[in-house]
């Protein structure tokens, strides 16, 4: 079992505990109030695997069954990225991809909380996909984490 595949399960069992979603501009601030909620919630199990938040969290919103992409930049390695998103949304999707476009790691399972891992320090972009939103636009971050 690959390391991201047992801290996505520590994940799920800290964010067991979900609620709903709002509408438009307060649903928005909502939706990153929720999000921010759902880092803080991961951050006690993130530490007891020895990992700390690295850089800027970005934010965004997507409504069901749309993608997003964003580049990032590490100067350390691994990088685990991990993507959460508001209550709202219920399967949330990365897709890690080099410079030219390859996919070099991707978290398609049936969950928000996809995490994937970039190997060696560089420029990447991730694709961001909103698979299931039911009251959308939802919200999402997604953070750089390392040891």
């Amino acid at each position: 079992m690959r390391f991201h595949d047992r801290c996505s399960r520590s994940i799920l069992a800290t964010l067991a505990v979900a609620g709903g979603c709002a509408g438009a501009a307060a649903a928005q601030e909502e939706g990153s109030r929720e999000v921010d909620a759902k880092f803080e919630q991961a951050a006690p199990t993130l530490q007891e695997k020895g990992l700390g938040p690295r850089g800027a969290r970005h934010y965004g919103s997507l409504a069901d069954d749309t993608a997003q992409r964003i580049t990032v930049s590490v100067d350390f390695a691994p990088a685990l990225f991990l993507g959460l998103c508001d209550n709202g949304c219920t399967d949330l999707d990365l897709v890690l991809l080099d410079a030219g476009g390859a996919t070099l790691d991707s978290d398609q399972l049936a969950d928000a909380y996809p995490i994937v891992t970039a190997r060696e320090p560089g420029s990447y972009t991730i694709e961001v996909r909103m698979a299931a939103c039911a009251d959308g636009p939802c919200r999402y971050g997604v953070q750089a984490y390392s040891r």
